[in-house]
């Protein structure tokens, strides 16, 4: 919202407006206003440098107060001299934005606003199943059904564009695509270059093996095994080879002892044993600055990583 400095009037909104307070104490600095508590609401009209009011929506409060009063209000290092506490001041500064008809947050490059123009939702994946992988020119897995579902809730259709991790955020950097989607977990080095999403997905590694083979126990002794993996998960080899065994790539873990994850044990014929090799928090990466495109993607995942839990956890108990 703009407002005219040289006209003092607050400009029309949706919401109730109160008119400014005057200063309630002789003694505060000059221009520091009281928050009414009036009714169950708050409001809190504050002026600008221009001096034109700038009149904040109402919030409710639970307060049963009726009375003017200054709200968190606490002495300042001069005596004297009151401040408003930390707490309050980002609640301040995101109602004076809002009042003001600014959208925040909002993108650098515009990237959410691209994708609502285009209908269109650019993501980079790079194989690395069981989370995203592509197969006879289809692209399925975990994270790449998340990835329909979220360009649906955009209006959007996906536009898959494969290569390398390392290739990919660059082509996130120079805004070529929106989204990556790799099952990368989030303390991975290349997660630190963008701007990770929430975790959706936590899951076990663990060593297990058919049920004709010699498991390891508790005790975790791997040393002299060799251990499978498959061999779109390098990170998998650090793990067997921390644990003192020797990796080994390969297409399929079936019928040998490998490092899965504890979802798909029983899926492909495995028994699992009670050595964990890792636990990994996977996440997704948008571009850095296109704050909201992150809030969105961020939201979309609050409201749907419990159903893609639930589909792992019921895969590993069946």
């Amino acid at each position: 919202m703009f407002v005219n400095p040289s006209v003092k009037r607050t400009v029309a909104t949706d919401v109730p407006l109160l008119e400014p307070l005057e200063t309630r104490r002789r003694d505060w600095p000059k221009g520091l206003r009281a928050l009414r508590i009036s009714g169950g609401a708050m409001v809190a009209p504050l002026r600008n440098l221009a001096g034109a009011t700038l009149a904040v929506p109402r919030l409710p409060i639970r307060s049963d107060a009726t009375r003017d009063m200054p709200l968190a209000l606490s002495k300042g290092p001069r005596q004297g001299f009151p401040i408003m506490r930390s707490a309050t001041v980002p609640l301040l500064l995101a109602l004076v934005l809002a009042s003001a008809g600014c959208e925040y947050p909002q993108d650098a490059d515009g990237t959410l606003a691209r994708i609502q123009k285009e209908h269109v939702l650019r993501i980079g994946f790079s194989n690395r199943p069981p989370w995203i992988a592509q197969r006879n020119g289809h692209v399925s897995g975990i994270e790449a059904r998340l990835a329909r579902k979220l360009a649906a809730a955009f209006g959007a259709s996906v536009e898959w564009i494969g290569g390398t991790e390392s290739a990919l955020l660059r082509a996130l950097h120079e805004r070529q695509i929106d989204l990556i989607v790799a099952g990368l977990t989030k303390g991975a080095p290349l997660v630190k270059q963008a701007a990770p999403t929430q975790v959706c997905v936590r899951a076990k590694v663990i060593v297990a093996g058919p049920a004709e083979a010699a498991l390891p126990g508790a005790s975790g002794k791997l040393s002299g095994e060799s251990v499978a993996y498959v061999r779109d998960r390098p990170d998998f080899a650090g793990m067997i080879a921390a644990m003192g065994a020797t990796p080994r790539p390969v297409g399929t873990v079936r019928k040998q002892i490998s490092a899965v994850y504890d979802f798909e044990a029983r899926s492909l014929g495995l028994v699992p044993s009670q050595v964990e090799l890792a636990q990994q928090d996977i996440v997704m990466l948008v571009p850095r600055g296109e704050s909201a495109m992150l809030l969105q993607v961020d939201r979309f995942l609050s409201r749907n990583c419990g159903t893609v839990m639930s589909e792992l956890e019921t895969n590993e108990a069946g």
